[in-house]
């Protein structure tokens, strides 16, 4: 799959919780001053509330950013809630699955992080399936406990999703999106995700017990 081209050195306006964004490319960072209405955030996290204005930038995740991104990745797989990881993956396990999503070329990931440079998030991307399958888009999103109610996963799909089309993706798809995650649910909705279909009693829930899992998709421009 041919990428479409990207301008080296470009910025534009897009929507970002509820609020506006300026994405300035040209570099590893993509600056995002938020105005946020109202953010939605979960164990990703996500947990709706008004939040005041912040400032969070977005960029590719460095080996030195993983000692951020392990605790919490842990406490949300651990948790067995929201993820259909093994539970029990040693942290180098998680670290390649994580920081290493794919060997296609075209793979990401992202941590955002605020004004003084802690990691409140991480999501990583890449493309669903290879061959025939590689023109449609896939990522993951995780947010630090401490951080939710921010709107960070937000701005960590709306990335993704400028990621995705700018590389020439024709659409994105979640695989496995817990049905008992309904803020999570709802987030994606919003930012323009259906569900296509859904699994039923695919999702072992420690406190629910088996729930659906949804396939969810997003065409792109």
């Amino acid at each position: 799959m041919a990428p479409r081209s990207r301008p080296q050195d470009s910025s534009r306006t897009t929507k970002a919780s509820g609020g506006t964004a300026r994405l300035q490319r040209g570099s590893p960072w993509i600056t995002v001053v938020v105005i946020p209405k109202q953010s939605i955030d979960n164990q990703l996290g996500i947990r709706g509330r008004r939040g005041d204005a912040s400032r969070m930038q977005i960029r590719t995740a460095t080996d030195a950013d993983w000692a951020a991104i392990w605790p919490f990745f842990h406490e949300i797989v651990a948790a067995r809630e929201t993820y259909t990881y093994d539970p029990e993956l040693t942290e180098e396990q998680a670290r390649a699955l994580w920081m290493s999503p794919s060997s296609a070329a075209q793979s990401r990931t992202t941590v955002a992080v605020d004004a003084d440079g802690t990691v409140l998030g991480s999501a990583n991307m890449y493309p669903n399936r290879p061959g025939p399958g590689a023109h449609v888009a896939s990522a993951s999103f995780m947010v630090d406990g401490a951080a939710r109610g921010k709107g960070v996963g937000r701005l960590l799909c709306e990335d993704m999703i400028t990621w995705a089309t700018d590389e020439g993706f024709r659409s994105i798809q979640f695989n496995a999106v817990v049905a008992s995650n309904e803020p999570a649910v709802h987030l994606w909705q919003a930012l323009g995700f259906q569900i296509a279909g859904t699994v039923p009693e695919a999702f072992n829930h420690p406190k629910l017990g088996y729930v659906g899992l949804h396939v969810m998709y997003r065409p792109l421009p």
